[in-house]
Formats: structure tokens, C-alpha cells, sequence
């Protein structure tokens, strides 16, 4: 005897008879003992191998809902790096990631007044936290002295004393080529550009060397 075949007997869902069976509170009492009525008068029994499948299962549901990923930032202000256009669009696609594999995800600054990095390693510890996102340090010979064999730790872009961690990077060089594709696409052969020299160093010049490649390639005949 089968769920479906309750199921079909009632002319509710499977859904619908398996959670009158569990008592679920979001039935009606009328409808919960008009299911368990038909069930003990059709002969059916729980297999209890499924039973306790079914019990693991939700266990593991359960652990992952209430597991956070962290995504620590390092700016001088807690909002400093949300506040620009990619840091709001990793953190939207990082929370929408995260939802996706049942995880949450908590941005946390760790330049809060009067935090130390001890102190921040015990918050990370009383909530449970395991895994981290590193966001880019706004200083980038800026460090965060937590004791990190206690985290699986993904990092966003390469940080100077971090160079261990998996990381995201962009690929500098190829966005800047791609600029200039589309600046030759629309009729441009002559195009300037401001970088900041702290992202400069930080990136190894990578938007520079493209820039000059891509202004000697247009200023060469084409053979």
C-alpha cells in the first residue's frame, strides 16, 4: 500500500496525505482524520527503513538552514565597501548563491569600535561560523590576524599577505581589451584612462599594460 494510492482513494495530494499522517499543523483537523481513517482502513503501514530516511533527511535540512557563511569586509567604515557598485553586486550574488544551497550568508565588518582580532575570531566561533568570504581590504597591506585554520576561506580578489586562499579575481587585462573593442566597434581610436595607483599596484598594472597594448594596436596600419 502506497501513499499514492491514499492519495488517490481521497483525491488530495501525496504531499497532502503524508502530512496528515504526521499530524502537520497547517491541516485541518477534519482532514487529518478522514486521511489516517482511510489509511487504517486500507491497510496501510509506514515502512519504517523510509521513516527513518526521511527523518535523516530533514536532520540535514535543518543543520543547513541554520548554516552562515560570513563575508567579512575591512574598510574604514562598515558600509565602505557596499557602498561601491561591485561590492553590492558580489554581496547580492553572493546571498542569492548562498540561499540557492540552503546556507545564509552575514556580511561582517571587522573595524567595528573597539574590536580587536581576538574578539572577532570568539564572534565567529559563538555563531557557528566555519566558512568566510575575505571582501577586498579597502588598505591593501592591511591584515586580520584571526587564526584562520579554523575557517574554509575564500577570498575576492588576491590579498598582498593572503596569498594562500582560494581566490575570485577578475581578469584586469581582458576587461580593458574588451573596452577597447568596444570603443573601436563604435568609431573611438583615441581613448584615455584614470586608475587610481593603489588599485595599480594592487592588480600588478594589468589595466595599464592592456590600455598601452590596445593604443599601440590601433595606432598600427593594418597589413
Amino acid at each position: 500500500m502506497r501513499l499514492k494510492d491514499i492519495a488517490e482513494r481521497a483525491g488530495l495530494s501525496v504531499a497532502a496525505i503524508s502530512m496528515a499522517l504526521k499530524n502537520h499543523p497547517s491541516l485541518p483537523a477534519a482532514t487529518i482524520e478522514k486521511v489516517k481513517a482511510l489509511a487504517e482502513e486500507m491497510g496501510y503501514v509506514p515502512d519504517p527503513a523510509l521513516s527513518a530516511l526521511a527523518a535523516h533527511r530533514s536532520r540535514l535540512r535543518i543543520h543547513k538552514d541554520l548554516s552562515t557563511i560570513g563575508l567579512i569586509s575591512s574598510f574604514s567604515t562598515e558600509d565602505g565597501w557596499t557602498e561601491l557598485a561591485s561590492g553590492r553586486a558580489v554581496i547580492e550574488g553572493a546571498k542569492k548563491r548562498a540561499t540557492e544551497l540552503g546556507y545564509k550568508l552575514q556580511h561582517l565588518w571587522a573595524l567595528s569600535e573597539g574590536m580587536t582580532p581576538a574578539r572577532f575570531d570568539q564572534i565567529l566561533q559563538a555563531r557557528g561560523i566555519r566558512s568566510l568570504i575575505l571582501a577586498p581590504f579597502e588598505d591593501h597591506d592591511r591584515k586580520l590576524n584571526i587564526d584562520w585554520s579554523r575557517y574554509a576561506v575564500t577570498t575576492i580578489e588576491k590579498p598582498l599577505h593572503y596569498p594562500y586562499f582560494h581566490h575570485i579575481i577578475q581578469n584586469h587585462y581582458a576587461n580593458v581589451m574588451l573596452c577597447w573593442e568596444k570603443l573601436k566597434a563604435s568609431g573611438y581610436t583615441r581613448a584615455g584612462m584614470v586608475v587610481h595607483e593603489n588599485l595599480s599596484y594592487r592588480w600588478n598594472y594589468q589595466w595599464e599594460s592592456a590600455h598601452r597594448l590596445a593604443q599601440f594596436s590601433m595606432n598600427t596600419p593594418d597589413e
